[in-house]
């Protein structure tokens, strides 16, 4: 059974969510104090532990730090009766599983309380796969240790034998063969070492990563071998393995095409009979594509939970904004006769188009697909992308046209937004003689760890900067949520982009090396032929006297109202679902039927557009029905007419919007 800890200050709150997870099978334990539930915390052990924002004598952010520091593999969900984008990016960058807002329904805080306590249990089996893991790799390596080990003290008796029995150097040369055919079986870079950094044996791996041949203790030294910049890397470490210690590293090797690869190293003194070290055992093992599927894990994590976050707020964002331009709108034609204040009016909608925009922003970074999926030719895309976004801009880019079309189906409006965002960030960091170099090609992707990708034809889109703009240590955070590459960037612009790429199942990543930055994109490609488009046929503009408004929100339905009112319409109002169907067969019968329906398509705890449209159907199959969103991206938003709508409107919009969606359906 799953034991939760409820912190709020209301007692009304703390009686009926403690109900309603118990009736769901939880242990529940309430406080009102911050003070209490850290007490708790010591005595107990909360699978999920649930808080309010506002909260006595402590806030829930810093009520939340002082948990994780007590209870860190507890699941958090915040629940708040005032929220905002304030607290709530604060909660995520904590690392918040949810954040709730008042009042809270029994389906919900049950269903996110099960999410968060199915979340915690994964990683609670995460945490023991790796240490057990972990346990099997000390194993291994203590076992490989031991064998090299043995094998080390067989050929030391074989050498003190072969001064007095001259047939033991047949031996003795016997043994060492068996030793390099095991060494050489094994996927590590080994070296036995003396102290004075002679290299008495390596195998082949070894050999062929450092690109030596024939190694011998006489004429090589592992310095020499290893090179100056991976010599100082280790170093200090050989230097304390020489001193007895068994020394366990994760350092990048460089390659003599300026490659990197990660490599866990050990190095294992070997002693004498009179306890001092006279050489040491380099072990290595490859561990670059493991590091990177770990890190890939993890960010698609991290994206996954930002994207539902991203996608609530946007929405609620846009149906304030929905009030905010409307009620702006209505107000258009009287700003002369106001003075100074018209100004003032100017600067709240310029401020409001400032938040659609990040609104925007936040959709294109939750969406997860399909959108409206159309055949183009890319290298056209990005060269318009990218030409527009050098416009009026001294500095210079070289764009290199591939041989033949590159065509992908994609959603053209989002990948355009993708390349814009990483061209636009490669901008700004630029400097006056640097020139991008941008060039396109097809590739085909056989090995399945390169970069998470299916196997299969891929499109590339490549750009290069002969200068090195990315720290090594910006490197793994480059494409994080809410991570800024430099002070002029949004935080969401190349999160954008890895969403945007990743929801298109391809991928995105950045290389430094030999002093040049690199920027690279794939995406599915396949031929195909070019599909005929279809145009809808717009009939004239036809007026509207009734019109039905469903939207949960009052604030809407009532700026909507007004917007309507100035086209001389009557207007009647729905909060959901089951309203409006029953207002619909109503005016029906009285004779006085609606020619207009604007309905939402999301409505919180009742039945939205397209819940209800098919009814709507049956019974007024010539009414004319737009489905409004905050929430752009959704099937419904980009593909109306396949779900029986006839237009689709966009929160927020004007007077000027309205209209010209209702000369055109």
């Amino acid at each position: 059974m799953a034991k939760v800890l409820l912190i709020d200050d209301e007692k009304s709150i703390r009686i009926t969510v403690s109900e309603f997870l118990k009736e769901a099978n939880y242990e529940v334990l309430t406080t009102a104090y911050p003070n209490e539930a850290l007490e708790l915390a010591h005595e107990h052990t909360f699978d999920v532990i649930l808080t309010d924002i506002i909260l006595p004598r402590m806030n829930g952010i810093e009520l939340i730090r002082q948990l994780k520091e007590i209870s860190p593999f507890s699941e958090f969900i915040v629940i708040s009766g005032e929220p905002n984008v304030t607290t709530a990016t604060e909660a995520l960058r904590m690392g918040v599983f949810d954040y709730l807002p008042k009042p809270i329904s029994s389906a919900d805080i049950i269903n996110v309380v099960k999410n968060a306590y199915q979340l915690k249990q994964l990683k609670d089996e995460k945490r023991r796969l790796e240490e057990e893991n972990r346990i099997y790799r000390e194993q291994l390596e203590q076992m490989v240790a031991e064998r090299t080990e043995k094998l080390i003290q067989t050929n030391k008796v074989l050498e003190e034998e072969i001064i007095f029995r001259g047939i033991i150097q047949t031996e003795l040369e016997n043994s060492k063969e068996k030793l390099i055919l095991v060494i050489n079986g094994l996927p590590l870079l080994i070296a036995y070492v003396d102290k004075d950094l002679k290299i008495l044996l390596s195998n082949t791996n070894f050999q062929k990563f450092f690109k030596s041949k024939n190694v011998h203790p006489q004429d090589n030294n592992l310095q020499d071998v290893l090179g100056s910049d991976n010599w100082q890397r280790i170093q200090n470490f050989v230097n304390e393995v020489l001193k007895g210690k068994k020394v366990r590293i994760t350092k990048h090797f460089l390659l003599e095409d300026d490659c990197e690869l990660l490599y866990q190293v050990q190095l294992i003194p070997h002693k004498d009979t009179k306890g001092e070290v006279k050489a040491f055992i380099f072990l290595a093992e490859d561990i670059t594509e493991l590091s990177a599927l770990e890190k890939a894990h993890t960010r698609a994590q991290q994206l996954e939970a930002l994207s539902l976050m991203a996608e609530g707020i946007a929405n609620d964002i846009n149906n304030i904004l929905m009030v905010i331009f409307g009620n702006l709108s209505l107000i258009k034609p009287l700003n002369e006769h106001f003075g100074d204040i018209s100004q003032s009016i100017k600067a709240i909608g310029q401020a409001a188009e400032k938040i659609k925009e990040l609104t925007r922003q936040l959709l294109l970074f939750s969406w997860k697909g399909p959108g409206t999926l159309k055949n183009f030719e890319l290298s056209e895309v990005v060269q318009r992308v990218v030409t527009l976004t050098f416009k009026n801009e001294v500095l210079q880019y070289r764009f290199k046209t591939p041989s033949e079309p590159i065509i992908i189906e994609a959603d053209e409006v989002h990948i355009s937004q993708a390349i814009y965002n990483l061209t636009k960030n490669i901008l700004q960091v630029m400097q006056k003689n640097d020139v991008l170099e941008i060039s396109l090609d097809r590739s085909r992707i056989e090995n399945e760890t390169f970069y998470d990708l299916t196997p299969g034809e891929y499109a590339g889109i490549h750009f290069y900067l002969a200068r090195e703009i990315i720290k090594p240590e910006e490197m793994a955070r480059l494409f994080d949520p809410y991570y800024r590459w430099s002070k002029n960037h949004s935080r969401l612009d190349l999160a954008t982009v890895y969403a945007v790429i990743r929801n298109h199942k391809g991928t995105v990543f950045a290389r430094t090396q030999a002093g040049q930055t690199s920027f690279h994109i794939f995406l599915p490609y396949k031929t195909f032929q070019e599909m005929q488009k279809t145009v809808r046929d717009v009939g004239p503009s036809i007026g509207y006297s009734h019109v039905l408004v469903m939207d949960d929100e009052e604030p809407v339905r009532d700026v909507l109202g007004q917007m309507l009112g100035l086209c001389q319409c009557e207007v009647e109002y729905a909060k959901n679902g089951d309203q409006a169907l029953t207002l619909l067969k109503q005016r029906l019968i009285e004779q006085h039927p609606f020619d207009l329906a604007i309905l939402d398509l999301f409505i919180p705890g009742g039945r939205g557009a397209k819940e209800i449209i098919n009814e709507i159907r049956s019974v007024a199959p010539h009414l004319k029905i737009l489905v409004a969103s905050g929430f752009h991206l959704d099937n419904v938003m980009t593909d109306y007419s396949q779900y029986g709508f006839d237009g689709a409107i966009k929160k927020p919009f004007c007077q000027e919007d309205l209209m010209n969606i209702l000369y055109n359906i």
